[in-house]
């Protein structure tokens, strides 16, 4: 399986190991590596890779502010993320924002291994994720766990924040995730679930009423609201479920 990667470190020689590492791993392809975070982010607006070596002490944009920005954009192929530190204290904030790996300068070529597997880890289960559209199941991850949604257990899917939760039939609380809404939606089979707001995807099976402002849901006490953007879909769905 090959990865794909970038590297941003403001310091030449950091990226000059980097390089050399990853000439030493036949799966990873670094292609190409940034001092600049602005050159990397708008790499990133139209290249897809699988992760990204990146350094927290940078001027005029810090590692952290770069790895918000692109888990903010609305994008299923996020890459993951790899600090790479001369100072622990950025672990905390690296993995509160869900990150796969982080690297203490100075990096030897074990830690660097291990941090590639990780990354292989996830794009091959993204592959299993992919593959399950057909099936009646999906499969997320969750603090290093997999774990196994049927579709048909899941009654809607909530926003929050960095997060989502899945609200699942015969569950007291959700599951919560660290997936952008995004992500989920391109993840779920389109005959059976819809959105009906920026912060909402509900299963059109679980229909209880659906009235111009919001859904109605079987197991659910409160209604979804339907937003603006996304009321002619709801329309649509209402018409064709009176045909």
């Amino acid at each position: 399986m090959q990865i794909s990667a970038i590297a941003l470190d403001d310091s030449p020689s950091a990226l000059d190991i980097i390089k050399r590492y990853a000439t030493k791993v036949p799966s990873l392809s670094l292609a190409v590596c940034f001092t600049s975070p602005f050159q990397a982010l708008a790499y990133l607006e139209k290249h897809s890779v699988d992760t990204v070596f990146i350094d927290i002490e940078m001027d005029d944009l810090n590692g952290i502010e770069f790895i918000k920005i692109i888990k903010n954009r609305e994008s299923v192929n996020l890459p993951k993320f790899i600090i790479t530190s001369a100072h622990e204290r950025y672990a905390i904030d690296g993995f509160d924002l869900n990150i796969t790996d982080f690297l203490l300068k100075p990096i030897s070529f074990h830690r660097f291994l291990e941090a590639i597997e990780k990354v292989r880890k996830a794009k091959q289960l993204a592959q299993i994720q992919n593959s399950s559209v057909q099936s009646d199941y999906l499969f997320v991850r969750d603090n290093g766990k997999i774990i196994k949604v049927r579709y048909k257990n899941i009654l809607f899917i909530q926003s929050d924040g960095h997060f989502v939760k899945i609200h699942q039939k015969g569950k007291r609380h959700p599951l919560m995730l660290f997936y952008k809404i995004a992500q989920m939606e391109k993840m779920l089979p389109l005959n059976s679930f819809i959105r009906t707001h920026k912060q909402y995807i509900i299963n059109i099976e679980h229909i209880a009423e659906i009235d111009s402002s919001s859904v109605s849901l079987e197991h659910v006490e409160l209604p979804i609201p339907v937003g603006g953007t996304y009321r002619q879909k709801i329309n649509q769905l209402y018409n064709f479920l009176n045909t």
